[in-house]
Parts: structure tokens; C-alpha cells; sequence
């Protein structure tokens, strides 16, 4: 009897083995995901909302072309302002005459990493830009380059106003795109 317990328990101590060692050999994957980041559609969309009734306004006001577009280069400012984190690009206006805003960094100088320079940004400010070329306009359609990616709208008639909101956070990239 003394040999068949022995038996047991060399037979235990082996299958305990194996399964540690089979336990280690074990290659756990998995992905990581990163939670969304609401606040790039919540920019846009807030920042749709607002340019809209600026541009509302001014036409029920009767206000001049260039009043509206300052009322819109000071609302771009607060949005640059409020996200620096992300970046945006604005377009109003009709078929005859078009007006870009877009985020830039001010440069406070550069920074070494991994061996290539990376500038480093002290702020940001808004550019304006009349009748932009890099605009496309056709029939029903108006196509503009942002960060070397092409978006498309319907163009309706009337003031139109598009709005394209880009954030790059832990590797991810977030864009939020908005015409009303």
C-alpha cells in the first residue's frame, strides 16, 4: 500500500508541475483602449452652436460681412483658448466669398526627442485667411485641407459654416467634424 500512495503523490507533484509551468508559458494579450474623449465632439458642437447664432444674428441684424467674421475671429479665440490642447479649423461663408480660422502654435522653441525636434508651443493663436486656395468649391460640394486630410461638405445656399476639431491624446487621434 506504502508504494501505491507514493505513486499518487509523484503523480500529484507532476501534474502540479506542469501546470506551473504550463501557467508561465502562457502569453496574455490584450489591447488597451483609451476612454474616448468627449470634449473634442463637445467643442465642436458647442462652437457650431454659437457661430451659428453669431452669424444668425449679424444677417438679422443687417450687419456688414466683416462685422460678423470679427464677431466669429473673437468666438474662435475663446475656443482656442478654453481647449489648447485641441486644435480647430473654421470655414464661413458663401460661394462668392469664403473665410478660413485656424488654430496655430506660437513657438516657444523646440525640443529634442528620440533624435528629431518636436516644437514646443507657448499658446495658440488664430489665423484668418479671405478667400483661402486651399478651398475647392463645386456644385454642392466644398472640400478644404486640414492637417494634411481632405474633409467634404454639402454646400448649401446662404452662409454656411464648417467646423473640424482635432486632438491627439496617448497616440489616439480624435476629430470632430460639424456644418450648420
Amino acid at each position: 500500500m506504502n508504494t501505491d500512495k507514493r505513486g499518487q503523490f509523484f503523480l500529484m507533484a507532476a501534474l502540479v508541475i506542469i501546470a506551473v509551468l504550463f501557467s508561465i508559458g502562457i502569453i496574455y494579450n490584450y489591447a488597451r483602449v483609451q476612454p474616448e474623449d468627449k470634449r473634442v465632439a463637445d467643442l465642436s458642437k458647442e462652437f457650431g452652436y454659437e457661430g451659428a447664432k453669431v452669424i444668425d444674428s449679424g444677417i438679422y441684424q443687417q450687419k456688414e460681412q466683416g462685422a460678423i467674421k470679427n464677431y466669429l475671429t473673437d468666438l474662435a479665440v475663446d475656443y482656442a483658448t478654453s481647449d489648447s490642447d485641441s486644435d480647430f479649423m473654421a470655414i464661413y461663408g458663401d460661394i462668392s466669398s469664403i473665410t478660413s480660422f485656424k488654430t496655430n502654435c506660437i513657438a516657444a522653441g523646440s525640443a529634442i526627442v528620440g533624435g528629431g525636434a518636436l516644437e514646443v508651443c507657448s499658446g495658440k493663436n488664430i489665423s484668418t485667411i479671405e478667400n483661402p486656395q486651399f478651398v475647392n468649391i463645386n456644385e454642392n460640394e466644398i472640400s478644404f485641407f486640414f492637417e494634411d486630410e481632405q474633409y467634404k461638405f454639402n454646400l448649401r445656399e446662404g452662409q454656411n459654416f464648417y467646423i473640424i476639431v482635432k486632438k491627439d491624446k496617448g497616440g489616439e487621434k480624435y476629430v470632430s467634424k460639424t456644418n450648420n
